[in-house]
């Protein structure tokens, strides 16, 4: 034993310290490794540090933005498992929406100035207007993408393909080229919605979607890993034939490289219609009889309110521009041209609105162009249609009454009415002329104290008719909104896109009234227009009727827009406890609009849209739905049992022996839900479709004795 000094004792107890202190650091790192494990994230997000309110503010992001705000080195493990899915939907949405987290241990003012009081906690932020809110579904990757896929408000146009359509879907012409997904999910993927809804790709690209479960369209394509991409054109291609593809080589799947890759194959791929048909090569050999015609009738434009400007103009002048297809085909007739064959669509490369081809080919046969896309670019080959503007007083010079010109007159063979006689007023006109200037004058004072007659179910000449396409098997237009003459149902055909011809008139009652379409036709039944002339109609399931969408002045009371009892039934049917056991059959889904009162006709018109975007995508994934109204201030314990955020609103509802429902959701003003639009019921069946919606249950007994037993 030797005697320490004292100081000897302090250096000792100096290092004993410091060796105790390096065990305690080891132990403390190893304990807090094993704590740790397990919760590395794959980088996706963007971490903010002391920049998060630029990076809200910035709004350099494409889309909506996602803020996580984490907890930091203390996060338990759902929390640590909920950031590495909002990393891996970073990357799912890449190009879409913008992802960024925020450790709130190291950056605490930062979480203070976004009002958190606990962690984790995910704030969306819309892009453009629109209310910042708390994310409230599950911390998951499918459910963080979901989130983004509603706030997007993809319009999703892929078609979920089978053995059974896929035929039909190379063959149709209107979109030529076609891109195929194959892949291990049962729904389409965000990036693979948001590109079908690109404006840029969806007017000439046609989006398909294969499960992996369609193992006859894997066999067919040699696809031996998913996901897999593959374009292939629908015919005419200057590349593929029609049944040759292409695969997507890159394993970079994400929206940016595919938007890329698809934009540089259109650069090589042919856009325009399908090679000519026996009947376009009929078209384009005019013979000369009938160019001497058209140019005739050309020399009448003069008094047309429109004008066909020079080839390769971009666009009308403003206030100009003719904004209906109905309308570009009578500017187009009344300048002496013929629109047919006419191309109807929305592409940036063509000027905008209404334009004419004077010279067609064998490639190139429309002669009418109607582009909905606003902005578009000149082309050399196509002359904007536009209104003429209105005369000033300087340049209107009135004639004297020794100024009249001669009069050249070239009557035609047979009149409209199909006979050959003179008609009335022309006759009188003649005979005026023959007998001087002065019974002249008193022809045309008495011509001109007549008032215009506008033919039946024909639009005024200062009106902007709409028209729409209502759902298969309903039997008649609301009332008023009826057309009421052939010449009127193809022009409305024509608006929305479709080719009338073959044509089928007559008077049946087993048809709905008027005016109605049959999309699918085929070699038994070819005839698409059908114009039913019978006193009373019916629907039928491969008819739908046309008919006009008219628009509500703004000083118009919202009492006198209601619908009345009954009226609606035949379009849009009211649920009631006499109604429910029709409407809420076993297995039966259902989209009910909620509302405070009766519904409104810009209501029912809105929701005949909507229903009109859905009907094939919900028919791709077999869910058959009834669209049907319901009115709460009727239904008093409807509305104490289903508490909807605000009114009006609106559900999806699947009845049977496990009825549930699922609200659209409403945005929120000062914290407070604000009544649903279009858009958010648009949302509600996207977000049923994508598998994303969550139910809420309640059983059937339940839900039928809330009816009102005392209504008439």
């Amino acid at each position: 034993y030797t005697e320490w000094s004292c100081d000897q004792r302090i250096a000792n107890m100096r290092k004993l310290i410091g060796v105790l202190l390096l065990l305690a650091s080891c132990v403390w790192s190893g304990a807090e490794d094993a704590a740790t494990a397990g919760r590395e994230v794959v980088p996706g997000a963007a971490e903010l540090r002391g920049d998060a309110s630029a990076f809200i503010k910035d709004r350099s992001c494409a889309g909506p933005s996602m803020l996580f705000f984490s907890t930091g080195t203390m996060m338990l493990d759902d929390e640590a498992e909920g950031l590495r899915g909002f990393h891996a939907s970073a990357q799912e949405v890449t190009g879409l929406a913008c992802l960024a987290w925020v450790d709130c241990e190291k950056w605490p003012q930062v979480c203070a100035e976004h009002n958190i009081r606990e962690t984790p906690a995910i704030l969306l932020y819309p892009w453009g207007a629109g209310a910042v809110r708390f994310f409230r579904g599950r911390h998951s990757q499918e459910a963080f993408t979901a989130a983004v896929a509603r706030l997007i408000s993809v319009d999703d146009r892929t078609v979920h393909l089978s053995a059974q359509n896929h035929a039909s879907f190379l063959e149709e012409k209107l979109h030529p080229v076609k891109v195929i997904l194959f892949s291990r999910r049962a729904k389409a993927p965000v990036i693979f919605k948001a590109l079908s809804s690109d404006p840029e790709l969806w007017p000439h690209i046609s989006f398909g979607f294969v499960p992996d479960k369609e193992t006859t369209l894997l066999s067919q394509y040699h696809v031996t890993t998913v996901p897999s991409v593959v374009i292939q054109s629908a015919g005419g291609s200057s590349q593929y034939g029609s049944d040759a593809y292409e695969f997507y080589e890159s394993t970079n799947i994400t929206f940016p490289a595919l938007r890329a890759w698809l934009q540089e194959k259109m650069k090589s791929l042919w856009l325009g219609p399908a090679a000519p048909t026996e009947e376009t090569e009929e078209i384009l050999a005019d013979d000369e009889e009938e160019e001497e015609e058209e140019e005739a009738a050309a020399s009448t434009a003069g008094s047309s309110g429109y004008m066909k400007l020079a080839p390769g103009t971009k666009a009308c002048p403003a206030g100009l521009e003719i904004e209906s297809v109905s309308e570009c085909q009578k500017a187009i007739l009344e300048l002496g041209l013929r629109p047919d064959p006419s191309w109807i669509s929305n592409f940036p490369g063509l000027p905008s609105k209404c334009s004419i081809r004077d010279q067609p080919s064998a490639e190139n046969a429309e002669r009418m162009h109607f582009n909905g896309f606003e902005g578009g670019e000149g082309r050399d080959d196509l002359s904007p249609i536009c209104k003429k503007p209105p005369p000033t007083t300087a340049t209107a010079k009135a004639p004297t009454p020794t100024q009249v010109p001669p009069v050249k007159m070239k009557m035609p063979i047979a009149f409209a009415g199909g006979g050959s006689e003179v008609p009335e007023h022309l006759m009188e006109l003649a005979q005026a002329a023959a007998g001087g200037m002065d019974q002249m004058r008193d022809l045309l004072r008495k011509m001109s104290s007549k008032t215009p007659q506008t033919p039946q179910g024909a639009a005024g000449s200062s009106d902007v008719v709409e028209y729409i396409k209502l759902q298969n098997g309903v039997k008649r237009c609301p009332a008023g909104q009826e057309i009421t003459s052939m010449e009127e149902c193809q022009i409305a055909i024509r608006s929305l896109g479709i080719e009338p011809r073959p044509v089928w008139q007559d008077s049946y009652p087993g048809l709905p009234m008027y005016c109605s379409l049959r999309e699918k036709n085929s070699p038994s039944s070819p005839e698409r227009m059908h114009w039913n002339m019978a006193s009373e109609g019916a629907g039928r399931s491969d008819m739908a009727p046309i008919c006009r969408k008219t628009k509500r002045t703004a000083t118009a009371s919202a009492e006198s827009a209601e619908i009345a009892e009954g009226d609606s039934v035949s379009v849009l049917p009211e649920l009631s406890a006499q109604t429910q056991s029709e409407l809420l059959a076993a297995d039966q889904w259902c989209l009910v609009y909620l509302k405070e009162g009766r519904i409104t006709s810009e209501e029912v018109w809105m929701l005949l849209e909507v229903q009109s975007r859905f009907t094939e995508k919900l028919a791709e994934q077999d869910i058959p739905m009834k669209w049907m109204w319901l009115d709460l201030r009727a239904e008093r314990a409807m509305k104490s049992l289903l508490e909807p955020p605000a009114l009006p609103s609106a559900l999806v509802l699947k009845a049977g022996t496990n009825t549930k429902y699922v609200f659209a959701q409403h945005e929120e003003v000062d914290e407070e839900p604000v009544p649903i639009r279009e858009l958010e019921i648009s949302l509600l069946l996207n977000t049923v479709l994508g598998g994303d919606a969550k139910f809420t249950r309640i059983t059937g007994k339940k839900l039928a004795a809330a009816f009102s037993q005392k209504r008439s």
